[in-house]
């Protein structure tokens, strides 16, 4: 069986998740219909991520003094668990195993919960970053809202196709951009019909009151985003998608307002 077939077979219902852009200070549900603001609940879990981190400063010393020996100690660890398997069930190894990008051919019409998505963020707030403040920031857009952000990335390359291209960077002539765009349009209602979120990732460049550097923030981002596929992987037939979206649009002054993002942010 292939694992096309097996996707298919398990059901699967969609979150998407986009990067493009990066923060979890505040995280809402944002959809014209039904807005849910999560701001107050999201800032108290931010304290478990100090919590974490403060666990792996105790372990520092633990650390450097075995440094040397790494290889030694890693290759006899490993050969004693091999040889008796129950000593660890490695449940978070199992979660690692079971992670999968879906892509949008495998997805069904059915809906995933905001419960979930709650979910999916408090793990993201686990992550490890440096600094007072978390750096990561996602826009939550449910179905109207996620419909609106791609008519809205279609006007920007309506505007500016010229100059920036479309897509992921292609250039063509004005009948090759109304084939692309005809294409783009219709997958909103489409290829991209059956998500029930769409999850704008946002990295603040500065999310506290010092200026940490931005490759740091971007990697504590993208470490929010794994724990969030990673947590995904306890709902059977919840599948995630991480994408760069169309960059020109995604990088955009128009979608920093329309994701509520400032200047530096990316």
């Amino acid at each position: 069986m292939t694992s096309r077939t097996m996707l298919r077979s398990d059901k699967l219902n969609v979150l998407w998740l986009s990067s493009g852009a990066v923060l979890l200070t505040t995280v809402f549900l944002r959809d014209r219909k039904d807005d849910i603001h999560w701001d107050d609940c999201c800032v108290s879990l931010a304290v478990g991520t100090m919590v974490a981190f403060s666990v792996a400063l105790s372990m520092r010393s633990y650390a450097s003094s075995i440094r040397a020996d790494t290889h030694v100690v890693s290759t006899e660890f490993l050969a004693k668990n091999n040889n008796n398997p129950t000593t660890d069930s490695a449940p978070v190894l199992d979660c690692i195993r079971a992670r999968r990008s879906v892509f949008p051919r495998d997805y069904v019409d059915e809906k995933v919960s905001c419960q979930i998505i709650h979910r999916l963020l408090e793990a993201a707030m686990w992550a490890p970053y440096h600094g007072s403040v978390p750096p990561w920031r996602f826009v939550v857009l449910g179905a109207e809202a996620s419909v609106e952000m791609q008519q809205r990335t279609l006007e920007y390359y309506d505007l500016h196709w010229r100059e920036v291209g479309y897509g992921s960077g292609e250039r063509g002539t004005e009948s090759d951009y109304e084939k692309w765009r005809e294409m783009t349009e219709e997958e909103i209602h489409g290829r991209w019909k059956p998500v029930s979120y769409m999850v704008a990732i946002v990295m603040r460049r500065q999310a506290g009151s010092k200026r940490i550097p931005e490759w740091e923030e971007a990697a504590a981002t993208a470490c929010a985003v794994q724990n969030m596929h990673l947590q995904s992987t306890a709902y059977p037939g919840l599948a995630c998608y991480w994408s760069s979206w169309h960059d020109a649009a995604r990088d955009s002054a128009m979608m920093k307002e329309f994701l509520g993002m400032d200047d530096e942010d990316k």
